[in-house]
């Protein structure tokens, strides 16, 4: 995996597959969300009190590896 491109917020990756002796690599790519990008979603689609969290339950950070977002409705 490589560093996320900024510009569009995709991180490119390869799904590598072995099938009788023979590799394949396949090239693809995962969309990082931003938090506001989904919070403004969320609150677009009628949800309310939107917050996030990192992967121990704290306020999200910048130095958190993942993030958890909760919304109400």
């Amino acid at each position: 995996m490589r560093a996320p491109d900024q510009r569009t917020g995709r991180m490119v990756c390869e799904r590598t597959a072995i099938r009788e002796g023979r590799v394949r690599r396949v090239p693809y790519f995962v969309r990082m969300f931003s938090y506001t990008e989904l919070r403004d979603w969320l609150l677009r689609a009628g949800f309310s009190g939107v917050a996030g969290y990192g992967e121990d339950g704290q306020p999200l950070t910048a130095d958190h590896r993942r993030m958890i977002t909760v919304a109400r409705r």
